[in-house]
């Protein structure tokens, strides 16, 4: 069986929007993209909900859920309770949501900009001449 590869990007850059309804999978990918250096956090600290469950079959009375796995940083320090932190904190209140602004995402598009901006453009590909 072949695999055709496609090329990874991870140059490009990137920003992680999160907020204190940012749960789970979402939790572990800001982290993950804020230890890897690959992108900047904005917005809330998460909610520090990361743990994994499993259903667990009770007779003929129901399911209960019981923790089965949990979700650790390189420093071993456990995410469950330790929500991400971000790198741009910008809160988002009732007001903004009524009066139809979003600061989070501006300021996320913010920190993009910057980003872009302070980057040295590559140089042009080069290819050989056809013979």
């Amino acid at each position: 069986m072949e695999r055709y590869a496609r090329p990874v990007i991870t140059t490009l850059p990137a920003v992680v929007l999160a907020n204190q309804r940012s749960q789970s999978n979402a939790e572990e990918f800001s982290h993950a993209m804020q230890v890897l250096g690959r992108a900047k956090v904005v917005g809330m600290e998460t909610s520090g909900d990361v743990i994994g469950t499993t259903d667990v079959n009770i007779l003929d009375y129901g399911v209960a859920r019981r923790p089965r796995t949990g979700f650790f940083l390189r420093d071993g320090r456990d995410m469950e309770g330790h929500g991400a932190k971000p790198d741009i904190e910008v809160d988002l209140t009732p007001a903004d949501i009524a009066a139809g602004r979003d600061p989070q995402l501006d300021a996320a598009l913010r920190a993009l900009a910057e980003e872009v901006a302070s980057r040295v453009p590559p140089a042009p590909l080069r290819f050989a001449p056809r013979q």
